[in-house]
């Protein structure tokens, strides 16, 4: 026990670490996946917050799991953006695409 209890205070900073990490990442994956939602609705303030949320989360973290999803977010934002017109036939599987780009975020 007495060992144990020398060890305790090296392995608290690395614990605290870890989960402000894994916040920061599920935090990340929640906002994307919201604003996503709310994009592929055809909301364009969310096009435009979404995009500022990502570039904020690129330049303010080097967090690996972070860059993989805001790569993520990123194709889904540039799928959202050549979206082409609803009149035009190929609409519906662009859209499709787009869903499912944000059904992979993980």
């Amino acid at each position: 026990m007495r060992v144990y209890l020398n060890f305790l205070p090296f392995v608290l900073p690395y614990y605290h670490k870890r989960k402000k990490e894994q916040r920061k990442v599920r935090n990340l994956k929640t906002v994307i996946k919201k604003l996503g939602a709310e994009v592929i609705a055809g909301d364009q303030d969310a096009i435009k917050a979404l995009n500022i949320y990502l570039i904020v989360s690129f330049l303010s973290d080097t967090n690996a799991d972070i860059e993989a999803l805001v790569t993520q977010g990123r194709e889904l934002l540039d799928q959202i953006k050549k979206l082409p017109a609803k009149t035009d036939g190929t609409y519906e599987e662009a859209m499709t695409k787009a869903k499912l780009l944000l059904n992979q975020i993980s």
